[in-house]
């Protein structure tokens, strides 16, 4: 059984392997789907497969923004130049200034040797594995301590969902208490108006017939009973953690139509209370299930 997340959260970790020391820094926000924000070194492109696997692996929802420091100590430095990237920036650059700049060539290589890429650096002597064995055991780190703290704010929002539902069921409770004997108060009231028209001349049969069919209207034990069918399953799904937001949300929605439907059928002003309780309640919780991932 997993733990309830929290989609926001930060997490940091450090690894050296050789001369290379690598530092990731992963931060989390709320976001409908995953959203994957990855900032490498040059050095280290060619690993970007496997840190978006490792980042999905360990979060399945929320905007992510990750970024990645490298750095060598000591050894030796080599300059790499790029003679392709150089002789195609300095024909364009002559090309453009022709004859009409006297010192074309002179400018022309004066711009290509500073454009980036041209001409660069690398710590000689450091292998690839180094790297990767680096940044593996950083973004592990990160990833790690990311999911702790997601994971603390995560039991936060389950304490307060849950604090919320049994609030709910309380008022659900009620709802069930009032309208019980909708039937017979229903009788009573129509007999009073009657009488209040016509006097002591009351047909009994009437009257409950009339009572039957405005308690038939006002009926809203299904509506209830759903109710209370979804607050049980929010819990159900909450309490086996995991990846349970956007099922949540769909639950929370499906609660609110069962809400609204009792508001509309019933005109007792207790029962009224009741559903605008659970109303502000059922807002407050997709605002809190719109944190959890």
């Amino acid at each position: 059984m997993g733990a309830v997340r929290s989609m926001t959260g930060y997490g940091r970790g450090e690894a050296r392997a050789g001369r290379v020391g690598v530092t990731v820094e992963v931060k989390t926000v709320n976001h409908r789907f995953l959203d994957l924000s990855i900032k490498l070194p040059r050095e280290s492109g060619s690993l970007e497969a496997l840190v978006q696997r490792k980042v999905r692996e360990a979060i399945t929802r929320g905007r992510v923004e990750l970024t990645v420091r490298r750095e060598v100590d000591g050894g030796t430095t080599e300059v790499i130049a790029d003679a392709a990237l150089f002789n195609t920036i300095l024909a364009a650059v002559e090309g453009l200034l022709g004859p009409h700049v006297p010192e074309a060539r002179t400018l022309a290589l004066s711009h290509a040797l500073s454009q980036p890429g041209v001409l660069s650096t690398r710590a000689a002597d450091v292998g690839e594995e180094d790297d990767e064995a680096a940044l593996r055991g950083a973004l592990t780190a990160a990833l790690q301590a990311l999911t702790v703290m997601r994971e603390v704010e995560g039991q936060a929002l389950l304490d307060d969902l849950n604090t919320n539902l049994d609030t709910i069921e309380r008022h659900v409770a009620a709802i069930r208490d009032v309208v019980g004997d909708l039937r017979d108060r229903a009788m009573r009231r129509i007999s009073d108006r009657v009488r209040a028209l016509v006097g002591d001349v009351v047909d009994p049969a009437r009257i409950a017939q009339e009572a039957a069919l405005l308690a038939e209207k006002a009926d809203v034990a299904e509506e209830l009973t759903r109710l209370a069918s979804h607050t049980s399953q929010l819990r159900g799904m909450l309490a086996q953690g995991e990846a349970v937001g956007r099922r949540v949300e769909f639950l929370l929605q499906e609660m609110g139509r069962e809400t609204n439907t009792i508001g509309s059928k019933t005109v007792d002003a207790a029962v009224s209370r009741d559903v605008v309780e659970i109303k502000a309640l059922l807002e407050r919780l997709r605002e809190q299930a719109a944190n959890v991932e």
